[in-house]
This record gives C-alpha cells, structure tokens and sequence, in this order.
C-alpha cells in the first residue's frame, strides 16, 4: 500500500492504510482474470433514543457479490472509473450465461489460454 492511500473520513478523521471508497480492479488469485471491486460508505445510523447502532462502516462488493470487508483486508486493487466497473460486471454475466470458458467465468482460477478462442 502506497504512502497516500488514506481517506478523510466524514468525521474529519484521517484513516491511514485504508482504500478510499471508490471502484478498484483486483485478481482473486495469481495469474487470474481482473474482477471489479466496489468499496462503499456506509454512514452511520442512529437509534430512537439519539445513541449511535453503529459508526461507518464500509461494504465491499468483489465480482458482484457482498464479502465482509474487515476479513477482505488483504484485497488490493488499482483504482478504475464506474464505467469500467459495470463493463466488467457485464462482462462477468455474459461469460456466465454463454461462455464458461471464459476466464471471467472462472475468476478464482489462473486463466488456461488453451480454453480460450481467439477472434482473428
């Protein structure tokens, strides 16, 4: 992790060691296709008596699905545009539906270039 990937939070906090919210690529393992990530903020909420139920909190999406971003603390990305993000989530849902092949379709395994068809 770089020196200047920190955030100020809404509470005026510098958080140090932390992505900031945004849309990131990521591989889930060596030699894997790239899938989309998504980190959120979530703000906090408050209970009918003025005490806070939570502080923020963050919700990490990686190649579509929810995972529990405290646990996911090893997962580092290069940032990327929203368009890039939901390019990439598109791309995940057509390999699913009509090529399984693809490396898309199986981002938890090293791409096999030998399933691959190239267009020429």
């Amino acid at each position: 992790m770089r020196d200047d990937d920190w955030f100020i939070s809404p509470t005026g906090n510098q958080v140090s060691g932390h992505f900031r919210p945004g849309f990131y690529r990521t591989r889930l393992v060596k030699g894997g296709p790239f899938v989309p990530v998504r980190l959120r903020e979530i703000p906090p909420a408050f209970g009918e008596d003025g005490e806070p139920l939570w502080d923020y909190g963050y919700v990490l999406t990686v190649n579509g699905e929810v995972r529990d971003a405290i646990k996911s603390r090893g997962l580092a990305g290069e940032p990327i545009s929203e368009a890039d993000y939901r390019h990439m989530l598109a791309m995940r849902e057509h390999a699913l539906a009509h090529e399984p092949d693809m490396p898309e379709a199986n981002p938890d395994q090293p791409v096999d270039f030998n399933k691959i068809r190239f267009n020429f």
